[in-house]
């Protein structure tokens, strides 16, 4: 028999040898696993769309929140400011009245210190506010990056 495949060999032919039962395996296999992974791929690609439109909408939500609240300080400051005028044109009046209870000039100074303890809590809830629309955009940002070195990653494999 090796005298028969140098023989033919040194013509040039070489009668097509049968594929053994492992390579026709192996091919099958090959074959299912190259399409799984195309069927995996075509998932993943929907995730990362369905994925880009939510934060998509989420950060058309960003702004409306931002314009929200930059509404809401303006509101705050407007009754802020109609507050102070009110005081003021009481402690006017009560200066006209008698002067010797000081009763309502205390309620005016009291009411004074409250409205400066909400300034500083309205001032401490914007700033918790704010700093936690960082934390998700940063949060959102690093999913971002992930995603996409994770699909460069998958691109490469895949040209392979």
């Amino acid at each position: 028999m090796a005298s028969y495949s140098r023989s033919t060999s040194a013509a040039g032919h070489q009668p097509p040898r049968e594929k053994t039962s492992f390579e026709l395996q192996r091919e099958e296999l090959m074959s299912e696993i190259a399409i799984s992974f195309e069927h995996v791929l075509a998932n993943i690609n929907k995730l990362n769309r369905s994925l880009e439109a939510v934060i998509a909408v989420g950060n058309e939500f960003a702004s409306v929140e931002a314009l929200w609240s930059t509404f809401e300080n303006v509101m705050a400051k407007d009754e802020e400011h109609e507050e102070e005028q009110q005081q003021e044109e009481q402690q006017e009046g009560e200066e006209g009245y008698d002067d010797a209870e000081g009763q309502e000039g205390g309620v005016a100074e009291g009411e004074e210190e409250y409205d400066q303890d909400e300034e500083m809590e309205d001032m401490s809830e914007i700033q918790v506010q704010q700093e936690q629309q960082q934390q998700q955009d940063q949060q959102q940002q690093d999913e971002e990056d992930r995603r996409k070195s994770r699909y460069a990653g998958r691109e490469r494999l895949y040209q392979r």
